[in-house]
């Protein structure tokens, strides 16, 4: 099969969170890993060697992710995210050998929120585009509310009244957090996506349970 065979496959990835949850900053993190010397290599079970690599049709996406990436390591603030829908073209390498391109969608958090500044319905529509064509939807976790499940080890609306305020807070935030993944679910379903959902933990040093993770 030969390279341009290959480059036919495209696979469409659309990251999805709310604001601050750290869409940006997952996207220059993973595509910085994923290039740093040629990659990222394992070693499978059965003892195979395999590498993956990711690389940037566009070298302004390459400029801005090392950029961003090299700005965050060095102490400056975060990233505040984006206000409009980028998409990024990306290469992927599996052992040396292109496997398919990716179009990667980075969006504004709070345009899956209705009567919010600033966002147009062409980037609505360009949302709900991406949304029917994608391969796999990513839905990023902030780690501080994936910690704070944890912490209330399963307690829920019948405990509420027992729960002290910081409890409560943290409660009302999951709460938060799973209607906003309910309401991506039901906007996939009403458009027919039926791509698998892949959950992506970020801030992570926020967690106290770094081993309950998984679990959570």
């Amino acid at each position: 099969m030969g390279q341009k065979n290959y480059l036919d496959q495209k696979i469409c990835l659309l990251s999805t969170g709310g604001v601050g949850s750290g869409k940006t900053v997952a996207i220059c993190s993973s595509f910085t890993h994923m290039t740093l010397e040629g990659g990222i290599t394992a070693v499978t079970s059965s003892g195979r060697t395999i590498n993956c690599e990711l690389v940037a049709t566009n070298g302004c996406d390459v400029d801005h992710f090392h950029s961003t990436y090299f700005a965050m390591m060095s102490g400056k603030p975060f990233p505040n995210g984006n206000t409009e829908n980028r998409t990024y073209e990306l290469i992927f390498k599996l052992n040396g050998e292109i496997v398919c391109s990716i179009y990667y969608m980075d969006y504004p958090g709070g345009l899956t929120r209705k009567n919010v500044d600033n966002i147009t319905r062409e980037a609505e529509e360009e949302f709900n585009q991406m949304l029917v064509n994608s391969g796999i939807l990513i839905y990023i976790v902030p780690g501080d509310i994936l910690d704070a499940f944890i912490r209330l080890g399963g307690r829920g609306k019948d405990d509420f009244s027992d729960m002290t305020n910081e409890e409560r807070e943290n409660y009302l935030k999951i709460n938060q957090e799973m209607n906003q993944i309910k309401t991506l679910m039901e906007r996939a379903d009403s458009l027919g996506s039926n791509a698998p959902v892949l959950f992506y933990v970020t801030k992570s040093d926020k967690i106290a349970y770094e081993k309950e993770i998984i679990p959570g």
